[in-house]
């Protein structure tokens, strides 16, 4: 059997090894220790859920260093995601944010936002082009 290779990303490879299975090409030749198996691994392979999964980390720490540049006890979007939640169950009227807390609630929420477009997207481009709206 000869494999039918489709580039699907480091994820691909990962999935056959985790099933305990090696991919390699060799001059120009795509070989693996069972090309039946192999290839049905191929053909299911979805590389998507991992390009949101680094995606979203990525948006993550970006968000969390701006945040630590204005809070820098916060350890975790988790730890403000609590806090915003905690937040808008106040009343209206009994919010009064400092510039400081506006700021860590705006970048919370540029986050959250682009996390969300991240894991609507249903193409690599679309999650490629998620680009979270910071605060200025």
């Amino acid at each position: 059997m000869t494999l039918n290779y489709t580039e699907k990303g480091v994820g691909l490879h990962e999935a056959v090894r985790a099933a305990g299975h090696w991919l390699r090409e060799e001059n120009g030749v795509w070989r693996s220790s069972n090309d039946a198996a192999v290839q049905t691994i191929i053909v299911a392979y979805d590389p998507l859920p991992l390009a949101r999964n680094v995606r979203n980390t990525d948006i993550k720490a970006d968000g969390l260093a701006r945040m630590n540049a204005v809070f820098p006890a916060i350890k975790s979007l988790d730890e403000v995601a609590f806090q915003a939640e905690f937040w808008l169950s106040i009343a209206p009227a009994a919010r009064v944010p400092t510039a400081n807390f506006k700021r860590i609630i705006d970048i919370y929420t540029a986050a959250k936002n682009a996390v969300s477009a991240v894991n609507a997207a249903t193409t690599q481009a679309q999650i490629d082009a998620v680009a979270p709206a910071w605060p200025a």
